[in-house]
């Protein structure tokens, strides 16, 4: 209110001054956003899709090791561990570590070390029940796309409806929740300099596929599943559109069904990621559009 009396207090002269500056700068935003739309290649939302497939196949890791792990889950079972080896020397202080080796297997190499923590004194299995997961220079090679992601922080998996991966897995559970909720965690694409990353997610596990739905909220923005800073410093905001499934009954882990938006405050514009309906995909599509104008790209899986 205080700038629109400043305004009509002005005189002849200086209206017109400013109704020419006014102008002349919303012609240099409407300039900037075209330009912005007309050289956008989706390659922000190819990066944000890795950093969620490589951060939901960690997730699925720190299940099952828990699943191997009598005092952690209240019940043993067995598993072929591919590319990390689980050391339980520190057990006694409620710790399980996992020590990646940095083996090129199902499309991606990972090194670094994950300590997982019990906390509050419940067994996994319970609903309830916590862990807090820490992730140690955990370096995320993603063949398919040639990218390369490190982490380091913290975050805190909260199970929602009782049971585990092992129910799910060999005992006919239907599914089972949980939250993840970072603390503190940095993230780094190739050798840019590390960036704030904030998660907030639900995951449903199913028998054969995981569900990754978006819980944080930001005024009107809903679903948020990551946001913070992208690798080159802009702020960001990824969110459910229609909830995703990771699936694991194909050759290798693949997205399929429902779809993310990317939200960069400073463009008009938002990515769509959209994968596909059918069983075992072998693409997903990145879409925009701005105004009249649409565009889309196609990534492999």
């Amino acid at each position: 209110m205080v700038f629109f009396i400043h305004i009509c207090n002005l005189n002849r002269m200086d209206k017109a001054l400013f109704k020419i500056g006014l102008m002349a700068f919303l012609f240099f935003i409407s300039c900037k956003n075209r330009k912005q739309f007309a050289i956008e290649t989706g390659d922000d939302a190819q990066t944000l899709h890795v950093l969620q497939h490589e951060w939901v196949l960690l997730l699925q890791d720190v299940q099952k090791a828990v699943s191997e792990t009598f005092e952690l889950r209240g019940k043993f079972s067995s598993d072929t561990l591919v590319d990390y080896s689980i050391d339980t020397t520190e057990l006694k202080n409620n710790l399980l570590k996992l020590k990646y080796q940095s083996v090129l297997t199902a499309g991606h190499r990972r090194s670094g070390t994950l300590y997982i923590f019990t906390q509050g004194g419940l067994k996994w299995k319970e609903r309830h029940a916590q862990l807090k997961v820490e992730l140690i220079n955990m370096s995320l090679y993603n063949e398919i796309s040639g990218l390369q992601i490190q982490l380091n922080g913290s975050l805190e998996l909260t199970n929602l409806s009782g049971g585990t991966w092992f129910e799910v897995a060999y005992l006919n559970l239907q599914e089972f929740r949980y939250l993840a909720k970072s603390i503190q965690i940095n993230w780094t694409l190739g050798n840019q300099t590390p960036k704030s990353l904030n998660a907030y997610m639900q995951l449903k596990v199913q028998k054969h596929q995981t569900l990754l739905q978006g819980l944080a909220t930001q005024d009107t923005l809903r679903n948020i599943q990551f946001w913070g800073y992208l690798p080159d410093g802009r702020f960001f905001y990824q969110y459910t559109l229609l909830t995703p499934e990771l699936q694991f009954n194909c050759s290798r882990p693949v997205w399929k069904n429902g779809s993310n938006g990317l939200l960069r405050p400073d463009f008009d514009f938002i990515l769509n990621t959209c994968y596909e309906s059918e069983d075992c995909p072998q693409i997903y599509k990145i879409k925009w559009s701005r105004k009249r104008q649409q565009n889309q790209t196609t990534k492999a899986l």
